[in-house]
């Protein structure tokens, strides 16, 4: 921050109750309630002092800790989807990783427990494939996401196969009298779904033979 602090370069509604202060150094910026505005004079054109905004941002950082407490206790969620969360609040950036970095430091939030969590309770209807792309889209990264399926795997070396199988049974009570065509949409579907060509083949061969 310059010693003469943030110059305000608009104020705009979220809702009746709430304002957005946008700062000429947007990753600063912020939201209040009216009452806070008014307290603290803000208004366009004016600059906040380095004083009124180290005031400002300890008001943010307990009503953003508050929030993520809120949030956490509904369900469990990853790193990512909480700064998110955080983000859609308008939290400025520093509020939102000081947040982040309390809420793992207290174990509130932690993506490695999420992927194993998630791991257990999917693997035995979903793929590999599928469950990595789900991890993945939450912001989890590769790295967490390989331990917790190579973990699962390692204690359930069959899962996959078992899944396999009971999706082709599932699609054809009588796996014996498959056809050509019958064999060839189903590894078509698992495929689709994300298992392994060599997976759904030995299955196949097991069922149909």
């Amino acid at each position: 921050m310059s010693e003469d602090g943030y110059e305000i370069v608009g104020i705009t509604d979220i809702s009746s109750k709430k304002r957005f202060v946008r700062l000429s150094d947007n990753g600063k910026s912020f939201a209040l309630y009216n009452q806070e505005i008014r307290k603290f004079a803000l208004e366009e054109g004016v600059r906040i002092t380095p004083e009124q905004y180290a005031d400002i941002l300890r008001i943010l950082e307990d009503r953003a800790r508050n929030r993520a407490l809120h949030i956490v206790t509904r369900r469990d969620i990853t790193e990512r989807q909480l700064a998110d969360k955080l983000t859609d609040g308008k939290y400025p950036e520093n509020i939102i990783n000081i947040t982040i970095q309390f809420m793992k430091e207290h174990g509130f939030v932690n993506d490695a427990r999420y992927a194993s969590n998630y791991v257990w309770c999917k693997a035995d209807t979903r793929s590999r494939r599928q469950m990595e792309a789900y991890l993945y889209s939450k912001g989890i990264a590769q790295t967490v996401i390989d331990s917790a399926c190579d973990e699962y795997y390692a204690a359930n070396g069959n899962a996959q196969n078992d899944l396999i199988r009971k999706l082709i049974e599932k699609r054809c009570h009588d796996t014996s009298a498959m056809t050509y065509g019958e064999k060839s949409k189903t590894i078509a579907y698992l495929a689709r779904k994300g298992f392994d060509y060599d997976n759904i083949q030995y299955v196949m061969n097991e069922l149909t033979h």
